[in-house]
């Protein structure tokens, strides 16, 4: 079975998610980086997980689903529309890093572009451990 590549260049060349449109999702009424709220809403596909660590530190290992968007190459896009074709507008981004600081810088650009976003502190190795899946 071909697995799906959600890193952020296979979105951008059409192997990844397809765009979406529609509005923002409406902020929910779980608190930002509440693990278990942020485990729900993946699996009842109202979110997507999103892992803002570097492309060398993605591929050292990382949770199984997520999408690669390096917080660096975030931080170049002048607009949102190279992220419709990656990021779904109509669901809530989670974002993760290693520590939570770029996954906070993540949030703050995403809000701007229109996404409703929330970062957990927790890194790649507490969510597996925490229960989501690894791929390596």
């Amino acid at each position: 079975m071909k697995k799906e590549n959600r890193s952020w260049l296979g979105g951008i060349l059409g192997s990844g998610p397809k765009a979406h449109s529609g509005d923002a999702v409406p902020p929910s009424s779980a608190l930002p980086g509440d693990l278990n709220e942020a485990r729900k809403q993946i699996a009842a596909s109202e979110a997507v997980l999103v892992d803002v660590r570097e492309h060398a530190e993605w591929n050292a290992g990382h949770v199984d689903g997520a999408i690669s968007l390096p917080l660096s190459i975030l931080k170049t896009l002048a607009d949102a529309r190279p992220l419709e074709q990656v990021l779904p507008r109509d669901k809530v981004i989670i974002t993760h890093c290693m520590k939570g600081i770029r996954s906070e810088a993540a949030v703050d650009i995403l809000k701007r572009f229109g996404y409703h976003a929330y970062s957990l502190t927790l890194n790649a190795n507490d969510l597996i451990a925490a229960g989501f899946g690894e791929q390596n």
